[in-house]
């Protein structure tokens, strides 16, 4: 069975993909392993979550992929 998510990525000056994690309390920090990211289930739910973390910043984009369980 496969299921679709969406994490939300930055690019580093060194075209390397960041992924948004968990951090400790409310914060979110950036990773490079995609394994560690948040998955959201729904393309929206990712964009709901940018939008109200991030006040000011908007250099992020969306994945989405196939995870198979």
């Amino acid at each position: 069975m496969k299921e679709n998510f969406t994490v939300i990525t930055m690019k580093t000056k060194n075209g390397k993909t960041l992924y948004l994690k968990e951090g400790f309390g409310k914060s979110l920090e950036w990773t490079f392993n995609k394994q560690e990211a948040i998955w959201f289930p729904l393309v929206i739910d990712a964009e709901k979550c940018a939008k109200n973390y991030f006040k000011t910043f908007n250099n992020y984009g969306f994945e989405t992929f196939e995870y198979y369980i």
